[in-house]
C-alpha cells in the first residue's frame, strides 16, 4: 500500500499548484479512479481540491510537511484504522462466543436429560 500512497502523493506534488485531474492522475499512476476517489476523500488534510475536479498537495503554512512525512502519516493512519477494525471484530466475536457457550451447554444438557 505504501507504493500506491507514494505514487499518488509524488504525482500530485509534481503537478505543483496547478493540480491534476482525477483522470490524468489515474492515467499517470495506473491506479483506478475509484481507488483514487476514495483515497482523496479520506485524506483531505493532505490533498486539496481545486475547482471540484482537480487536486493538489495541500501546502498551507500550517501544513508544509515534506512529502515523506505526508506519506508516513497517511500510512500510519491507515495502519491504525486497520488495527482498530481487527480489534473491534475480535471483540464482537468474543462477545458472541461468550453469550452462545452457556446457551449451547444448556441445550446439550437438556438433550442429555431427554436421552438418559
Amino acid at each position: 500500500m505504501e507504493t500506491k500512497t507514494r505514487t499518488i502523493v509524488t504525482t500530485l506534488a509534481s503537478h505543483g499548484e496547478n493540480g491534476c485531474g482525477l483522470i490524468s492522475l489515474s492515467l499517470e499512476t495506473g491506479i483506478s479512479q475509484d481507488y483514487l476517489r476514495a483515497f482523496l476523500k479520506q485524506h483531505k488534510q493532505y490533498c486539496a481540491s481545486i475547482d471540484n475536479y482537480k487536486f493538489k498537495i495541500n501546502r498551507q503554512a500550517e501544513n508544509s510537511e515534506p512529502l515523506d512525512d505526508i506519506i508516513k502519516s497517511i500510512e500510519q493512519t491507515r495502519t491504525e484504522k486497520y488495527i482498530k477494525g481487527r480489534v473491534n471484530k475480535a471483540f464482537c466475536l468474543g462477545v458472541i462466543v461468550a453469550t452462545c457457550i452457556p446457551v449451547a451447554f444448556n441445550f446439550l444438557f437438556y438433550l442429555y436429560e431427554l436421552w438418559f
